[in-house]
Formats: C-alpha cells, sequence, structure tokens
C-alpha cells in the first residue's frame, strides 16, 4: 500500500464524477452527506481508497431502480480527535437476505449464485451478480487496516461501511486539519511532485524489463523524469543478457513476459557469482498477491509493486532499495479488477489519465494514449486469432498483455472484461464482444 495525506472530499466528488451520469440516465438522486466534524485529509491508499468506493457505488447503482444512492462520510469513536473514519455507501435497491450476507464476499461465488444471494422484491428478478469485486473490496479495506461490513433489508436497500483508521501525516487521529492553501492546491502539489528529479537518483543506471511498448515507454519516460538513467529490455531474456557484466544499480522487471518470464531471468541473474549476482530487483505485477509475493521472494525479489503503477510508491520503493538494498516495510498489493463487466461504467478513467497528464504533461500524455491504442487493437488482434485457433496459451497470454496495459491507462472496464475471458477457454464470441470494449477505448483517444 502507499499511504499518503488524501483529501476526502475530492476523492468522493471524483468517485460521485465518474457515476453521475449512469445515475441520472436511471432516475436515481446520487449525492454525498459529510459529517461537520470530518477532517479534509487522513492518511490512506487513494489508489485502493478509491477502487473499493468505485465498486460499492457501481454496485449500488446497479442494484437500485428507484431512489437513492448516498455516500455517507462521518467520524467514529470515542475521544477528540476521532479514531475511525465511516465511509458508507447507502442505497434504496433491492437489498440482500440475511442468509446471504457472507456469501456476497466470498471470491469464487459466480455471477449466476451470487443472483440467487440477492433478493428481489415481489420475486422481481434481480441483475446479474457482483463478481469478485466485494471480495476484492473487502481484501483491499483489510489490507488497509479497515474493515467492510454491510447491513440490508430485502426490498427496502443495503448499507456498505468502509471503517478505517482515521490518521494524519504525524499517525496521530485527524483531527480538523486544513491545509492553506485549500485541499485541491494541497493535492496538485503533491501530484505534481511525484516525478520530479530526485537528487538521489542522479546517476543512478536503471534496466527496465516490460515487453509491451507502450508501457515500456511510460515507464521509461516516468523513471527518466525522476533522474534515471535508463535501459530498457523486452523481455526476461533480454534482461538476463543486458545485465551480465553491466553495473545497473537496480533492476524494474515485468513479471509476465514472452520467451522469459521474469521470476525466471530473476533467478538466472542471482544464481551469477559475486557482485553481478546481487543487483537489487524490483517487479511489477499484476498477480502480486499474497499467494504469488512469496514465489517472487523465493525467486530473489527484493520488492513488488502492484499494476497498475502508483508513481509515487515506484519512486519510495526504489528509493528504499538504492539506500539499503531493500523496500520499506509493509506488503503491497494489487489492484485487481472485478470479473463482472458493467457495461454502462465508465470507460476510462479520468482521474487516471489526470494523473498521468499531470505526471508527464498533456503532449506526452497524448502521444502515450495514441500509443495505447494502437497496441489495444493488434493485441485484440491476437486474441482473435486465438480464439479462432483455440489456441489456449495465446489466448490468457494476449488477455493477460491486454489487461494490464487496459488498466496501467485507466481503463478499468476493458481491464474487467480481460479478467474475466482469460480464466475461460477460447471463445470467438467472447473475442468479439471484446472488440467493442476495445472499439470504446480506443474512441476516447480520437475524442482527445
Amino acid at each position: 500500500l502507499h499511504e499518503e495525506p488524501v483529501v476526502i472530499g475530492r476523492l468522493l466528488d471524483d468517485v460521485v464524477g465518474l457515476f453521475e451520469g449512469r445515475a441520472s440516465q436511471k432516475g436515481i438522486n446520487l449525492s454525498i452527506r459529510r459529517g461537520a466534524a470530518v477532517p479534509e485529509t487522513v492518511l490512506a491508499d487513494p489508489m485502493r481508497l478509491r477502487q473499493v468506493l468505485m465498486n460499492l457505488v457501481g454496485n449500488a447503482i446497479k442494484f437500485t431502480e428507484t431512489g437513492f444512492v448516498e455516500i455517507r462520510v462521518d467520524v467514529k469513536g470515542e475521544g477528540d480527535p476521532p479514531s475511525f473514519l465511516s465511509i458508507a455507501v447507502a442505497d434504496t435497491g433491492i437489498g440482500i437476505a440475511a442468509d446471504a450476507l457472507d456469501a456476497i464476499f466470498q471470491p469464487f461465488v459466480q455471477a449466476t449464485d451470487r443472483s440467487d444471494a440477492i433478493t428481489a422484491p415481489n420475486n422481481a428478478t434481480p441483475p446479474s451478480g457482483t463478481g469478485l469485486g466485494l471480495a476484492i473490496s473487502r481484501r483491499l479495506t483489510t489490507a488497509m487496516g479497515g474493515e467492510l461490513t454491510v447491513d440490508s433489508l430485502p426490498g427496502v436497500g443495503s448499507v456498505f461501511t468502509i471503517m478505517l483508521p482515521c490518521r494524519t501525516r504525524s499517525g496521530h487521529a485527524a483531527g480538523r486539519e486544513r491545509d492553506p492553501d485549500g485541499p485541491a492546491r494541497s493535492a496538485d502539489r503533491h501530484n505534481a511532485g511525484t516525478l520530479m528529479a530526485v537528487p538521489a537518483f542522479k546517476g543512478r543506471r536503471l534496466l527496465i524489463a516490460e515487453d509491451n511498448p507502450v508501457n515500456r515507454e511510460l515507464l521509461n519516460e516516468a523513471l527518466r523524469r525522476m533522474g534515471f538513467e535508463v535501459a530498457v529490455a523486452e523481455d526476461g531474456a533480454a534482461a538476463v543478457e543486458m545485465s551480465a557484466g553491466t553495473a545497473f544499480d537496480a533492476i524494474v522487471m515485468d513479471m509476465q513476459m514472452p520467451r522469459m518470464d521474469g521470476v525466471t531471468a530473476t533467478r538466472r541473474i542471482r544464481a551469477r557469482p559475486g557482485e553481478d549476482g546481487k543487483v537489487p530487483i524490483l517487479a511489477l505485477s499484476a498477480d502480486a498477491m499474497p499467494e504469488n509475493r512469496s514465489r517472487y521472494l523465493d525467486a530473489g525479489i527484493n520488492a513488488f509493486v502492484a499494476k497498475p503503477v502508483n508513481w509515487g510508491e515506484l519512486r519510495d520503493t526504489l528509493a528504499g532499495l538504492l539506500d539499503e538494498g531493500r523496500p520499506p516495510s509493509g506488503p503491497a498489493t494489487l489492484d485487481e479488477p472485478s470479473d463482472d463487466v458493467d457495461r454502462t461504467a465508465p470507460v476510462l478513467d479520468p482521474v487516471r489519465r489526470d494523473e498521468i497528464e499531470k505526471a508527464l504533461g498533456a503532449e506526452r500524455t497524448r502521444a502515450l494514449y495514441g500509443m495505447f491504442a494502437e497496441s489495444a487493437a493488434s493485441t485484440h488482434e491476437q486474441i482473435a486469432a486465438a480464439a479462432t485457433t483455440g489456441d489456449a496459451d495465446a489466448w490468457r497470454s494476449a488477455l493477460h498483455a491486454l489487461k494490464g496495459l487496459a488498466a496501467n491507462y485507466g481503463y478499468h472496464r476493458l481491464a474487467a472484461a480481460c479478467a474475466s475471458l482469460e480464466v475461460g477457454a477460447p471463445d470467438t464470441a467472447a473475442a468479439s464482444r471484446l472488440e467493442a470494449e476495445v472499439t470504446a477505448a480506443r474512441a476516447t483517444v480520437a475524442a482527445g
């Protein structure tokens, strides 16, 4: 997790902005209710918290036909200042049966089974289930030191509540602190500084191993702006070859690559004698969940950062590796997309695009999104070809590549569609449906 001061009001406004059009189409009132004692900023992981809230608000709108969806934020706990921040998403939807409340958080309940857990009034047929989203949301909330709970009555509605420690930068419980420049200016300062050159990085040499050219270019640009001298390798085999006898200060290694994956490449490098085999290696992975963490560590990985990459987390982790030979303490987690593809959700997350533009500038961002559009189209051609030939390995590999590419650039709906297909067999009809998602994503690039 990457913990930083989060302007609560701005984060909630961003989430509401993503869904207000969809709520308006259904005639649902989407609003925020904020308690008077809620601080302006708290320490949290903004990407993970935003992901959880997007899932909860998206589900609430999906399962609500009339009435409202309301985000209620308040503080809880005895004492002054309070101990906990409570963010609840309440709706007047179809509700959930009492005996099904635990089941909705199970990670492997399929959508067809999940619909049985949702009770619709008057024997109405409920919409499709929530996929893996709630399981991931609870896991991410727990990783942030909090708790995700639900209260619900069939035919009345549901309230999903996130309870998080309420802390400021100092690590103490949060009071009502205000940035002298205002919350928006404070957040802009943080984002703008993320990719400024770090004096300690000047003259340091990094090797990037990333097979996707668009992700590679984005990573290359970001690391150069931090002050690194960067060399690039197109896969694990090239990384092994390029790092032999060359004095790199660290290697940033994608874990899923053709020809030779990141784990194998790391084992090859670690097998070398002397200092050549001790270079710090940072893994980038969209599969960096706890069950895979030990495999990476056993291979000799020093640290890992989840995709889509948070630039501040990458910078801080590299600083820890280069200063101490090890990363800052604390586990990493994954922004894992739900396999429940909601086609009424936004095609592009504007917050993610804004983060990239603030870091790299408007012109460079437009160029990178243009590269994304071309790469997404060519990767879908590989997916369609694998579906036609029935090549399961090529099918999974291409879907995994497109999933990571889409998530990195804020196309969460496309990433979720890829995730749902990646676990199944090659399917020409599914590949055709996926083409519509790719076309929608590319249309946002053409529109500027």
